[in-house]
C-alpha cells in the first residue's frame, strides 16, 4: 500500500494541472474539481502520516514483514530510478512535450507525472494544443520509432511534410507500406532536404505534378527554390528563356516549370526575394499579374509591374482588391499612381461604397477607415444599398460598427432583406437599428 502512495499522489496532482489548464479560473465546476483534489491530497497525508507511524511502531510484532516489505520496496526503486517523482520529473521536463505516445505505456508513475509537467507548463500558454501529443519530430527519431508512432497511431496531425523533410527514402517507405498516399508535400518536404534520390523516387511511386512549383514558393525555403531551379532542375528538364524560344520551346517550359503561376503566385503571396529570382531567372510577368498583385496589397507589387512597363488593368486591379487585396497601402498607391481619381467628393464616396459592398479581407476596415479620414463619406442611406442587395447582412454589420449609420429609410422590409442572416439581424439590433420588427 505505501509503495502506491506516491503514485496516488501524482495522478491527483496531474489531474489538478490538467484541470487549471482546461478551465477558466472562474468556473464553478473548476473549482469544485480543484477542491476535491485538495480534499483527496489531504486524506493522502493523513494515510502516509499512518504509515509513518506504523512502520516506527514496527506494527504490532510484524517486524519481518515490514523488513520484508521495504527491502521489496528499495529493490524495486533501485531497478526503476524512475520511480522516484522529483527524479522522474527532472527527466521528463528536460524531454519537453511531444512524446506523449511514447511515455504512456511506461508505468502509471512516468505516465502521471509526465502529464502534471506537461499541464502545469501549458498554464503558461493558454492556446497551447494537444500537451498530450505525440509530435512529429518524436515519431520521426528513427526508422522504429516511425513504425511504432503509425502502429500505435500516436502521430496527431499530418506529418508529410516532415516525413518527405527527413530525406530518407526509408522513411517514406515506412510511411507507404502503412498505406499513406504519397501527396505534394511529401515532395516539398523532400525538396527541402534538397535529395534528388528521394524526389526520384516520390516522383516514381505516386502522381505528385512536379511541375506544380508554385507551392514551393508559399511552402518552402528561398534556399528550395534556388535548388529547383539549380541542381533540383535535373528532374524537371533544362529551363528556356521564353522571350528567346520558338513556339514549341516555349510549350516545353510552360509544361516543365508552369512560369506564370510561378510569378503569379510569388507576386499574391508577397514572396519578394523569390520574385526576383523568378525574375532573374527570366520569366514574364502574365497578363494577370495586376490581379495577384493586388490580391497582395502590397504597394511594392504595383508599383513594381508598373516600373517594368506592365500596362495598368483596372479591372483586374478590382477583381484583386475584391478577393483581399483592400489595404491602406495599396488604396494609397492607387490613388497616387492615378488608377483611381479622389479630386472629387462623388468619386471618393463611389470608391467607399464599393470597399463596403465588394471588398473583404483582413484590412479591409482598416482601408475604409483610412478613406474615410481622407475625405470619402458614409451613404446618405444604408438601407437603400441592402435593398437593393448591394449589402449582405456580413458588409451590413459591418459598416455599422465602423460608425455608418443606418439611415432613414431603414424598415421592417430591409431587414427582411438581410434574411436568412438572423445572426447579423439580432447583431444590427443590437446595436441599434431603428426597425420594429421581432427579428432581433
Amino acid at each position: 500500500m505505501e509503495r502506491g502512495l506516491p503514485l496516488v499522489k501524482q495522478e491527483i496532482l496531474a489531474v489538478a494541472a490538467v484541470v487549471r489548464h482546461v478551465s477558466p479560473c472562474d468556473d464553478s465546476r473548476c473549482e469544485c474539481l480543484l477542491m476535491a483534489a485538495d480534499s483527496l491530497l489531504s486524506k493522502l497525508r493523513l494515510t502516509e502520516d499512518a504509515c509513518c507511524r506504523q512502520r516506527g511502531s514496527g506494527g504490532g510484532g510484524g517486524g519481518d514483514a515490514t523488513a520484508q516489505s521495504e527491502k521489496r520496496r528499495a529493490t524495486a526503486q533501485g531497478e526503476c530510478i524512475l520511480y522516484d517523482p522529483v527524479i522522474c520529473e527532472t527527466v521528463l521536463t528536460a524531454l519537453g512535450s511531444g512524446y506523449w505516445g511514447f511515455i504512456a505505456p511506461t508505468s502509471r508513475m512516468i505516465r502521471a507525472v509526465y502529464l502534471r509537467v506537461l499541464a502545469e507548463r501549458a498554464l503558461d500558454r493558454p492556446y497551447y494544443p494537444h500537451f498530450c501529443a505525440t509530435s512529429a519530430h518524436a515519431a520521426l527519431h528513427s526508422p522504429d520509432t516511425f513504425r511504432f508512432a503509425l502502429e500505435s497511431g500516436v502521430c496527431v496531425a499530418p506529418f508529410h511534410w516532415q516525413v518527405g523533410a527527413t530525406g530518407s527514402v526509408e522513411m517514406v517507405e515506412i510511411a507507404v507500406e502503412a498505406g499513406i498516399p504519397l501527396d505534394l508535400n511529401f515532395f516539398l518536404g523532400a525538396s527541402q532536404a534538397c535529395r534528388v534520390g528521394l524526389l526520384q523516387y516520390i516522383c516514381a511511386c505516386s502522381a505528385v505534378a512536379l511541375d506544380r512549383m508554385d507551392l514551393a514558393i508559399e511552402k518552402c525555403s528561398m534556399d528550395t527554390l534556388k535548388w529547383l531551379f539549380g541542381d533540383g532542375a535535373v528532374l524537371f528538364g533544362e529551363l528556356v528563356d521564353s522571350a528567346d524560344s520558338d513556339d514549341d520551346e516555349e510549350q516545353v517550359f510552360e509544361e516543365i516549370a508552369d512560369s506564370r503561376s510561378l510569378v503569379d503566385h510569388a507576386l499574391a503571396d508577397g514572396a519578394h526575394d523569390a520574385l526576383q529570382l523568378l525574375l532573374a531567372q527570366g520569366l514574364k510577368f502574365t497578363e494577370a499579374s495586376w490581379y495577384f498583385a493586388a490580391v497582395s496589397g502590397l504597394a511594392a507589387n504595383l508599383e513594381l509591374l508598373r516600373a517594368r512597363g506592365v500596362t495598368v488593368d483596372a479591372d483586374l486591379v478590382s477583381k484583386g482588391l475584391r478577393d483581399g487585396g483592400t489595404t491602406p497601402e495599396a488604396l494609397q498607391w492607387l490613388i497616387g499612381a492615378g488608377v483611381w481619381e479622389w479630386s472629387s467628393a462623388a468619386q471618393r464616396d463611389a470608391h467607399l461604397a464599393f470597399a463596403l459592398q465588394k471588398c473583404r479581407g483582413p484590412e479591409v476596415e482598416a482601408a475604409i477607415a483610412w478613406m474615410l479620414s481622407s475625405g470619402a463619406r458614409w451613404p446618405r442611406d444604408l438601407s437603400q444599398l441592402v435593398e437593393e442587395h448591394a449589402l449582405s447582412g456580413f458588409e451590413a454589420l459591418r459598416a455599422v460598427r465602423l460608425g455608418c449609420p443606418f439611415g432613414s429609410g431603414w424598415t421592417f422590409a430591409t431587414c427582411e432583406k438581410l434574411l436568412p442572416s438572423a445572426h447579423h439581424i439580432r447583431k444590427l439590433h443590437e446595436l441599434g437599428c431603428p426597425c420594429a420588427c421581432e427579428k432581433g
